[in-house]
């Protein structure tokens, strides 16, 4: 059905999909920030009028988290670990990747298809193909990240 909404899952996941903290754990991102409690899980049931969009969702779980949680947060620019990509080889470009103007347009979309059966890898592990066929690395460093803050939280009462 297409605005309704039913799961059960920690505080914290909640907080990340409303504010799109996406691909991190919370034992990364926010637990220095959250009472113990938040570990529990919390049974949100709701429906939306129509067919709305994710990112109308996100909205509506910010609205329902700040309502039934008090919750209040705001974001900041802090510096911390980051993995950038950068060349193998200062100056030069690996072998199949070459500067945009010079290649065909890219494409607006593209499709996903899914194999009946998992194929298994050919070529190289991934890291090393980058390497070796774009001429890039990853490369440990520090940047700037945007920090979700947790200002004011509190348990929801009992419905």
């Amino acid at each position: 059905m297409g605005g309704r909404f039913s799961n059960s899952a920690p505080l914290w996941a909640y907080i990340g999909f409303a504010y799109k903290i996406d691909g991190l754990p919370s034992e990364e991102r926010l637990p220095a920030q959250l009472p113990k409690w938040a570990n529990e899980n919390y049974v949100i049931e709701a429906i939306a009028e129509g067919n709305p969009a994710k990112d109308q969702m996100r909205l509506m779980m910010r609205s329902l988290l700040a309502d039934r949680f008090k919750l209040r947060v705001h974001f900041e620019t802090r510096e911390g670990p980051v993995l950038a990509l950068t060349l193998v080889t200062p100056g030069k470009l690996g072998p199949k990747l070459r500067p945009h103007s010079e290649g065909p347009p890219c494409p607006d979309s593209f499709e996903m298809i899914s194999p009946l059966k998992t194929p298994q890898p050919t070529g190289p592990p991934f890291l090393d193909a980058v390497r070796q066929q774009l001429g890039l690395k990853l490369a440990r460093s520090r940047g700037e990240l945007r920090t979700l803050i947790i200002d004011h939280v509190e348990r929801p009462s009992e419905n």
